[in-house]
């Protein structure tokens, strides 16, 4: 046991010096009041003007925006109109659009549920695991590509599947692009090369996700379509009832139009094999549900998480990862997100883009918060992106900030026949302070105070604001969320002393006498 160097460390977190700036602030979220805070309201009128100001009357003529907020809807509005020759009725948050490529969070998903379910192995298997005829030329190496670099955009597949697409004029209503099989795409892909190796730079391909849904289901379900997996195990569980694949009439009479830039109507053409990679269609209040799902990973109040059965909280909080950072040091991959880090945020975002149609999906996972974008023509989602998030994260940080409940702190000693905890404590030349202020009990050294957040008798958690240190400083040190012990009195009803087991085991804290 080196106990000086143990000493040395402990000083250092009292201390709190580094070199780094001190990590920004991150406030739990915790229920907004009612009626909302005025900065959350003005967030809102800001939105407004913002998204209303992506209106197009020809070619971007309706859009259904709304915000998630500790898994329920705080905002929502519709934009202009749902099509430009019916009614002038605006969507709301049950009008359905084309999501295109946000349909990728969902083959995501089904790679993490099988993995969850012990139906894939491992996120690194192999895709040939499950996909045995998969062959492409690989000039980098004789290694195969995995599920998790296909899921995060770094397995080095060219972007586009070989569909045989239909020419231009021949594109219609309910006409399949890609009337393919899996084996006829495999043969066509045995003569292709990757064009890059794997785990170097992110780059974007349909392919790999068409590959991704259509090999997992199919090699561990014989028989049963990646539609019919992902309507059972995901859309039902979740009950998201204006989410799927097929465009019936009967979608059709809830959808927003959908038009091309030149103000012409978009066609509803299906993607056939290509399904998972841009396929379905969604409401922004069934994607606010989503988002709430992702943003559940640990529940309320120390509650189990929504819907364990569609994912474990644990694979939900690794699905929300970074894999991958760009020089630019403001975006990056996930699985399968478009990550911008924002305002202190990691911005968990998917877009999608399809004829007629442009989506956004987002969340951050920290605040719980979530907003969801639907238009009906094509746009840049990502700029209203960075807009939008640099309006709400300020209000709701500011917000939040001045509402943080308190720490739990200690029941009256003399009320209940427990100890007092209050005095100093020495090991060695290290001295500190327990002591009571504004009704929180702290622990004080030279250089600053972490507060004892109370568990039960004798039992207390290091708690301390995230801001007190440099991010990587105190994630080093490890001595947030620590138990500190105090040992029970025996002549008297102070304490003798304390220890912190799981970081400076053996080393025992006595009251100075």
């Amino acid at each position: 046991m080196f106990l000086n160097a143990e000493t040395a460390r402990f000083r250092f977190l009292l201390s709190f010096g580094a070199s780094d700036p001190n990590c920004p602030p991150h406030p739990i979220p915790v229920p907004l009041s009612s009626p909302l805070p005025p900065i959350i309201q003005t967030s809102f009128s800001r939105l407004e003007q913002l998204i209303d100001g992506s209106l197009n009357t020809t070619s971007v003529p309706g859009i259904s925006a709304s915000l998630v907020y500790m898994g329920s809807e705080i905002w929502s509005k519709g934009f202009g109109v749902k099509s430009k020759t019916g009614p002038s009725t605006p969507p709301d948050h049950h009008t359905i659009f084309r999501i295109g490529s946000v349909s990728k969070v969902f083959a995501a998903l089904v790679m993490y549920q099988l993995y969850d379910r012990g139906l894939v192995k491992s996120l690194d298997d192999p895709l040939s695991d499950y996909c045995p005829r998969f062959s492409m030329l690989n000039p980098f190496n004789s290694r195969n590509i995995t599920l998790r670099q296909i899921a995060s955009q770094m397995s080095g597949l060219p972007r586009e599947a070989p569909c045989v697409e239909p020419a231009a004029r021949e594109v219609r209503d309910g006409v399949n692009i890609c009337p393919l099989t899996t084996d006829e795409i495999l043969a066509s892909l045995s003569n292709e090369s990757l064009i890059f190796p794997t785990w170097t730079v992110p780059s974007y391909s349909n392919l790999g996700f068409a590959l991704l849904g259509q090999c997992l289901v199919e090699g561990v379900f014989p028989g049963m379509t990646y539609e019919d997996y992902v309507i059972k195990n995901i859309l039902q569980p979740l009950q998201l009832t204006n989410t799927g694949f097929n465009i019936t009439d009967n979608v059709k009479s809830k959808m927003a139009v959908g038009y091309e830039p030149d103000g012409s109507v978009a066609p509803l053409y299906d993607l056939g094999w290509e399904s998972p990679a841009g396929q379905m269609f969604s409401t922004t209040a069934d994607l606010n549900t989503l988002a709430a799902f992702f943003t559940s990973a640990d529940g309320e109040n120390g509650s189990s998480p929504v819907h364990p059965e569609v994912l474990s909280g644990d694979l939900r909080r690794e699905i929300q990862l970074q894999v991958y950072v760009n020089r630019d040091q403001r975006t990056g991959f996930g699985t399968p997100w478009e990550i911008r880090f924002q305002a202190n945020y990691t911005v968990l975002r998917k877009g999608g883009n399809i004829d007629g149609y442009s989506a956004l999906f987002s969340y951050i996972p920290e605040l719980k918060l979530g907003l969801n974008i639907l238009w009906s023509g094509s746009i840049d989602e990502f700029f209203t992106s960075n807009s939008a998030y640099d309006i709400i994260i300020p209000a709701f940080v500011e917000y939040l900030l001045t509402a943080q409940p308190p720490y739990p702190y200690p029941p009256n000693p003399k009320a209940c026949g427990l100890c007092e905890y209050e005095g100093v404590y020495v090991y060695r030349d290290t001295e500190l302070e327990v002591r009571s202020e504004k009704n929180q009990l702290l622990l004080d050294g030279s250089g600053g105070a972490a507060v004892l957040a109370y568990k039960e008798p004798l039992r207390f958690q290091i708690s301390f604001p995230d801001n007190l240190q440099p991010c990587l400083a105190a994630e080093l040190l490890a001595e947030r969320r620590a138990f500190v012990v105090f040992q029970p009195p025996t002549t008297s009803s102070l304490c003798p002393g304390f220890t912190i087991p799981g970081s400076f085991p053996g080393v025992e804290f006595q009251r100075k006498q």
